[in-house]
């Protein structure tokens, strides 16, 4: 085990706006040139408590709080920069962090490395959980680790695992969901572990994803489908790409705050790639043409705010998904201006009252108005910083980006 001081490297630069044309669905991507350490962000996302974003890259660890990216490389203590996988235990404020050569984690000041020295049954580490007190939760092709304040347990198959090549893993409710490459899924208690497979409805054994959601149900993804199971583990329906999914290759799975369904379909030279979302009624699916920056998607996690952020092998797609009616946003110039502004903006051509709202780059409303009747809007209060303004009027909405000076 190993500690090293943690050093940083920050960068404050903008992002662009994507709006889909025909749904309530829009795209904010981030590359390498809005401060990521690299654009291949194949290892993962997450978010912390104070909901700050950390991703995964082939070159280290990239953080972003709303306005500053921070990177970290073995130089800071990272005990490898290539990451496979990355987690947030949202408790203790520490970040977990998976990679070919072992476990790091991040206190929020230095990192703890974790190898096959110290007890890990394998180096090449596939995904990574966080479970109550502190407990990680690491997925290798050698069985599960458990690391404990330090502690490190190995499971095999002596220990119950139906399989050692461990692929996914979900803690919710103090039940552990394992994800495997042959024998489906396995349901860890903390005592006993249940294995569901394809003899009991799954659609295949290789298991790619897992969520749950507040109703218990579970989402199970594969490279053959999508599997849903209540909470007794009766599979309850089955999704694939005849009729739902873009394609059957599922990456990764989120439920949102609205109960939408969002699944990450992978790309190869086989079939395209990229997100099915499922309202309950209906699926849509999107991809480049609708603004998301890469078909290679990779994992996916939710912010404080709804929005889903998305890591391909091109960078970050932060997709945010309204609820309630069907409504069209039109991407287009509308005429705000000055931009880059200072203290105010002008919205020409406003007809009446209008509604408008001011979002940051994370999401959060910063300034809006129900009923706004004057062109100009004071934005004397907001910090310099790149903002997306949207607006409605005469049924028609609007998004822009403006930046203050």
């Amino acid at each position: 085990m190993k500690r090293a001081i943690s050093l940083a490297m920050s960068v404050i630069l903008p992002a662009l706006l994507f709006v889909n044309l025909s749904a309530q669905v829009s795209f904010t991507n981030y590359t390498s040139a809005d401060g990521f350490v690299d654009d291949y962000v194949i290892g993962g996302v997450c978010i912390d408590q104070s909901n700050t974003k950390w991703f995964g890259t082939q070159s280290g660890l990239s953080k972003f709080d709303g306005t500053i990216w921070t990177t970290y490389t073995t130089s800071d203590g990272l005990v490898d920069n290539y990451i496979t996988c990355i987690a947030s235990d949202n408790d203790y404020g520490w970040i977990w962090v998976g990679t070919n050569s072992g476990v790091s984690l991040y206190d929020g000041e230095s990192f703890i490395n974790y190898t096959t020295t110290d007890g890990l049954v394998d180096n090449s580490i596939i995904n990574i959980c966080v479970g109550d007190a502190g407990i990680a939760w690491v997925a290798t092709y050698s069985g599960l680790i458990k690391i404990d304040d330090g502690l490190i347990t190995n499971y095999s198959t002596e220990d119950g695992l139906s399989s050692t090549l461990i692929t996914y893993l979900h803690y919710e409710n103090d039940i552990l969901y394992i994800g495997t490459l042959n024998a489906g899924l396995m349901i860890y208690d903390g005592s006993t572990f249940e294995t569901v497979g394809m003899a009991e409805g799954l659609v295949d054994n290789y298991v790619s994803a897992i969520e749950v959601d507040d109703s218990g149900n579970i989402y199970v993804g594969s490279y053959a489908g999508l599997t849903v199971l209540d909470a007794s583990l009766n599979v309850t329906n089955t999704y694939g790409v005849d009729v739902e999914l873009f394609n059957e290759y599922v990456q990764d799975i989120v439920v949102d705050q609205n109960g939408n369904l969002i699944v990450l379909e992978y790309a190869d030279y086989l079939a395209d790639g990229g997100v099915t979302i499922f309202d309950g009624t209906s699926w849509v699916t999107y991809s480049t043409t609708d603004g998301l920056v890469d078909v290679m998607v990779k994992r996916a996690d939710m912010d404080n705010e709804g929005n889903i952020w998305i890591t391909t092998g091109a960078g970050v797609s932060m997709i945010s998904v309204e609820s309630g009616i069907s409504i069209n946003y039109i991407n287009a110039k509308t005429n705000v201006y000055p931009n880059p502004a200072n203290g105010f903006i002008k919205i020409s051509n406003i007809k009446g009252l209008y509604s408008y709202k001011i979002t940051d780059l994370n999401g959060r409303v910063v300034l809006s108005s129900d009923y706004a009747d004057e062109e100009t809007v004071d934005i004397s209060s907001l910090s310099k910083s790149v903002y997306v303004l949207s607006y409605e009027n005469d049924c028609k909405f609007y998004s822009t980006k403006i930046v203050i000076e």
